[in-house]
């Protein structure tokens, strides 16, 4: 009995042991994701500040389209 007591507690470390290896690497992963995204906003907020930059009549025209289009809906 105290055998498997024993097997029990090594496989029960074991475990956990992968736990936390396991955790490590998902915890890297979603910091890794988490950069690659914040670099890709980057990257899209330039575009649209050069595009506005470039049409500043177009952009400014979409945001008054935006903004009929979102009063019209919160108004119902």
């Amino acid at each position: 009995m105290s055998e498997e007591l024993a097997a029990l507690k090594s496989e029960v470390r074991a475990l956990g042991e992968r736990l936390k290896s396991t955790e490590a690497a998902a915890v890297e992963r979603a910091r890794s994701l988490a950069g690659d995204l914040g670099a890709e906003l980057k990257r899209y907020e330039e575009d649209i500040a050069a595009e506005a930059r470039a049409n500043p009549w177009r952009s400014l025209g979409f945001a008054a389209l935006a903004g009929f289009v979102l009063g019209l809906i919160l108004r119902r």
